[in-house]
């Protein structure tokens, strides 16, 4: 996960793997680390697919901020994009 924002950059790791996914902690974990960034600030989020989920994109924008990473089939983009058409 990285951040970046005002020329300032955070870059965040994580012990996790898919296994994770699918108990849902990689999602508790990286909005928990996006609780500690102050709402509506438009911080911009970059992560890998590991971590990129429809749920997670939206819950991100709702604090106010962006987030952009790639996609794993299986995590509801492709009917999110159909759905968009």
């Amino acid at each position: 996960l990285a951040e970046s924002e005002g020329g300032m950059q955070y870059l965040k790791t994580f012990d996790l793997d898919r296994n994770d996914w699918e108990q849902g902690k990689i999602h508790k974990s990286v909005m928990l680390e996006i609780s500690k960034l102050p709402d509506g600030t438009g911080h911009r989020i970059y992560m890998d697919n590991l971590f990129t989920s429809t749920k997670l994109l939206s819950d991100i924008r709702k604090k106010g901020h962006f987030a952009a990473g790639t996609v794993q089939a299986g995590r509801g983009m492709l009917a999110l994009l159909n759905k968009l058409k």
